[in-house]
């Protein structure tokens, strides 16, 4: 399961940002998920959900956008 592994990286990626910045918290994430990525979305957003608990990304409003390419 791929998604999972993606949900790993875009998440510390997002911390990272968050840390260097010194944020406290942040409030949402956006995520363009294409038809053709390979990408299954409902698995994704799921590992996302999983993968922030206890981070400093907890509470951040998940945005998945489905797009056609």
């Amino acid at each position: 399961m791929h998604e999972y592994s993606l949900a790993v990286e875009g998440l510390k990626l997002a911390q990272q940002e968050a840390e260097k910045n010194r944020a406290l918290s942040v409030s949402e994430i956006t995520i363009e998920v294409g038809n053709l990525s390979g990408v299954e979305a409902v698995a994704f957003e799921a590992s996302l959900k999983l993968v922030k608990e206890g981070s400093i990304l907890e509470k951040t409003y998940l945005n998945i956008i489905k797009i056609k390419g």
